[in-house]
């Protein structure tokens, strides 16, 4: 579910709409909601952008930082999604396309059919404009 209708449900839960909506309450979802609770601040920029509601403030989701995987395990991984067809297809070629050209999960899922054309035997995707 989109963070901005889980969002908009936990207001309505607690008789809050988003015109009377206050730092405090943005406070309580943050400490309540657990490490998604900050994927909500595009949502609030925008909705403040358009004088909806007033500025809140949301930290950035921290980064997570660790060891990026390996140049084997990489090969691995995409060896295995080429050729187990015990996999979803639709599985094996998001992680393909993870591997491969390091596409974040929300825009691999956001492709549409039209990003992608076949052109002499060959396929391509369009990632953005």
């Amino acid at each position: 579910m989109h963070p901005a209708i889980r969002f908009l449900g936990w207001l309505y839960d607690r008789d809050t709409t988003p015109t009377s909506l206050d730092q405090a309450t943005i406070e309580i979802w943050l400490t309540t909601t657990g490490p998604a609770a900050a994927d909500i601040r595009d949502f609030l920029d925008w909705a403040a952008d358009r004088g909806h509601i007033q500025r809140m403030n949301v930290p950035p989701r921290p980064r997570r930082t660790g060891p990026a995987t390996s140049e084997t395990e990489r090969i691995t991984l995409l060896t295995r999604l080429l050729h187990d067809d015990t996999l979803e297809r639709t599985d094996r070629v998001a992680g393909a396309l993870l591997l491969l050209f390091g596409q974040q999960l929300s825009r691999i899922a956001a492709l549409s059919t039209d990003q992608i054309t076949e052109s002499g035997g060959t396929a391509h995707i369009r990632f953005g404009t």
